[in-house]
């Protein structure tokens, strides 16, 4: 930890600007290895939910004061989260039961952050268990999910889904759109562990991107009504789809963590830089 210093004698520096990459590859290789949260705080999402909470209802947000609430069954913060390097010590993550119908509300000001990009996405750590793969045959897992619901689809929004161990990115643009979405794309086993999944939904070029561990694993092109995307006055939430009208079905069950979203889609470099700052990789932050 640096030692504290007088604000006045700290210069402001735009991490995006040349100077700033200059720094940084200047840098020793231990310092050039950040952290997964400084790699996902420099592209600036609008919201980050780590749960590094141990008890509890809040869920904090370490991208602004939009905090979210975690319902009082069904989630239990504090428990394990994923190990790898970039996460430091004892990092936690939130284990969500489909039984007792988990789910942390985010209300409707992160969709209203929303609105209007043309395109957004959706990253998170996913733990893969035998649940997730077979324990739900033909029902639907959802991670993450932004947006409101009729009748358990999508009205509009954005979301992951997770079907017989495939996992999806799909969603609306506006009222009255048709449902768009990728592939669904198999999970590997990962004995408990953790996969690293992005989805950039982007309404302007008409595709969905999937990507597991850093890596491209869908491409998709789709036919989005809208441009940009228009979801009104809709709840966001995590561990399971909101119906506009304080329930939640097609829940997930298992543990979630270090959920981020942005109004912009972010590019397949800064993607993998992610991936790698969680998995302990030296990488060197770029200007975008």
């Amino acid at each position: 930890m640096w030692p504290p210093f007088p604000s006045s004698c700290i210069p402001m520096i735009d991490l995006r600007s040349p100077l700033a990459a200059l720094a940084l590859a200047a840098a020793p290789l231990a310092s050039a290895a950040p952290e997964y949260a400084d790699a996902v705080l420099f592209d600036e999402p609008v919201a980050f939910y780590r749960f590094s909470e141990t008890s509890g209802s809040e869920v904090g947000n370490a991208a602004s004061d939009r905090a979210g609430e975690a319902s009082e069954t069904g989630v239990d913060l504090g428990v394990d989260g994923p190990e790898a390097g970039g996460f430091g010590p004892s990092n936690s993550a939130a284990a969500f039961d489909r039984g007792e119908g988990g789910v942390v509300r985010l209300g409707t000001g992160l969709t209203r952050s929303l609105a209007g990009a043309s395109a957004v996405t959706l990253e998170f750590w996913l733990e893969v268990t035998s649940d997730v793969l077979s324990g739900f045959k033909n029902q639907n897992l959802t991670p993450v999910f932004v947006g409101t619901a009729k009748g358990g689809g999508i009205t509009t929004g954005v979301n992951a889904s997770i079907r017989n161990g495939r996992l999806r990115i799909g969603g609306r643009s506006i009222g009255g759109d048709g449902f768009q979405a990728g592939q669904y794309v198999k999970l590997a086993p990962h004995a408990g562990g953790f996969v690293h999944v992005a989805g950039v939904v982007d309404f302007a070029g008409k595709t969905i991107t999937t990507y597991f561990n850093g890596e491209r694993v869908d491409e998709s092109s789709v036919a989005f009504q809208a441009d940009t995307f228009q979801p009104g006055e809709r709840p966001a939430g995590i561990g399971a789809v909101l119906d506009g009208e304080g329930g939640a079905t097609n829940g997930h069950h298992g543990r979630i963590d270090e959920v981020a979203f942005y109004a912009e889609g972010l590019p397949e470099d800064r993607i993998a830089a992610h991936h790698a700052a969680g998995s302990g990789t030296p990488a060197v932050a770029e200007p975008r």
